[in-house]
Order: structure tokens, then sequence, then C-alpha cells
């Protein structure tokens, strides 16, 4: 079974590091907060696409096309900006 991109010791370690909330996170991604601690906890498997993108802004490396198409994820300057060390 291949390796999960984004296990919940890694999204919990993430959100310390960038010093974003659960609640934060969940109206960044437009899901509930619950969502968060499930995936926090184990209790639900991250989604691929949602590993990606935390992967995407964790590696700060979003892709110039994503920016520039406005993507609503990528909309949430505040959010954003800690990913990208821009304070």
């Amino acid at each position: 079974m291949p390796r999960p991109l984004m296990t919940p010791d890694k999204l919990r370690a993430m959100r310390a590091r960038y010093s974003i909330t659960q609640i934060e996170l969940a109206e960044y991604l437009k899901i509930s907060p619950r969502q968060i601690i499930r995936w926090e906890s184990g209790r639900s498997p991250i989604p691929h696409g949602t590993a990606i993108l935390l992967n995407i802004l964790h590696t700060r490396r979003i892709p110039k096309h994503l920016r520039e198409m406005g993507t609503t994820v990528f909309q949430n300057q505040k959010i954003t900006n800690r990913f990208q060390g821009v304070k």
C-alpha cells in the first residue's frame, strides 16, 4: 500500500509550524473544523487532493498557473501568506 501524502502527524506539525488553528485551516479549505479534527485523529483519511494541496502549500511551491487562476483556496491571503512565510 502506498504511503499517504499527508499523515495526521504531518498535518498537526504543519499547522503548528505555521501557527494555523484547526478553525483557520477549516475555513481556508472551506470545510468543517470537525473534519480537521477527524483527519488529525486518524479517524478519517485525508483526501488525496487535499493532501496534494497541503503539500504544495507546505513546500511553498504554489504553481504559478494555480495562483493566476484565482483558485478559491489561494484567495485567503492571510493563510496563504503564512504558508509562504510572508508576515
